[in-house]
C-alpha cells in the first residue's frame, strides 16, 4: 500500500547513499502513476540525499516536470529537488534546456525558482545558449 511504499522510500533514502539500485527504485516510484503524492515526494527527497549530481536522477526529475499527468504538488517537489541535486554548469545547462518549453504561466511555481537558481549559478552565455 501507499503508506508502506512511503516508509520504504524514506528508509532506503537513509541507507542507499550512492546505491544505483536504490536510485533506480526511486526513479521507478517517480515515474509510477499508481503511487500517491507523498510517496513521489519522498522519492524525490531521497534522490537528493543519496546521490546529488546523479545524471539518472536529474533526468527523472526533469521528465517529471515535463509530464502533463502529474499534479502541481508533485511538480513543485520535483523542481525543488532538481534545484538541490544539480551540481555543476553542465547539469544546470541541461536542466534549463530541458525545461525551457515547459514553464507554466503561474509565476508561483517552483519552476521559476529552479530556473532562477540556475541563472544565478551559470555564466550568462551558457544560460543564453540553453534558453535559446
Amino acid at each position: 500500500d501507499d503508506s508502506t511504499r512511503e516508509k520504504a522510500a524514506e528508509s532506503l533514502g537513509k541507507i542507499g547513499t550512492g546505491n544505483e539500485i536504490a536510485i533506480a527504485a526511486f526513479v521507478q516510484l517517480l515515474q509510477s502513476t499508481t503511487v500517491n503524492y507523498s510517496t513521489r515526494w519522498q522519492a524525490a527527497e531521497s534522490l537528493v540525499k543519496i546521490d546529488p549530481g546523479n545524471e539518472i536522477a536529474i533526468a527523472a526529475l526533469a521528465q517529471l516536470l515535463q509530464s502533463i499527468t502529474v499534479d502541481d504538488s508533485t511538480r513543485d517537489k520535483a523542481a525543488e529537488s532538481l534545484g538541490e541535486i544539480l551540481q555543476d554548469n553542465k547539469q544546470r545547462f541541461a536542466a534549463v534546456k530541458a525545461l525551457r518549453g515547459y514553464l507554466p504561466l503561474d509565476l508561483d511555481h517552483d519552476y521559476y525558482n529552479l530556473v532562477w537558481k540556475c541563472v544565478q549559478n551559470m555564466p550568462y552565455p551558457d544560460f543564453y545558449k540553453a534558453w535559446h
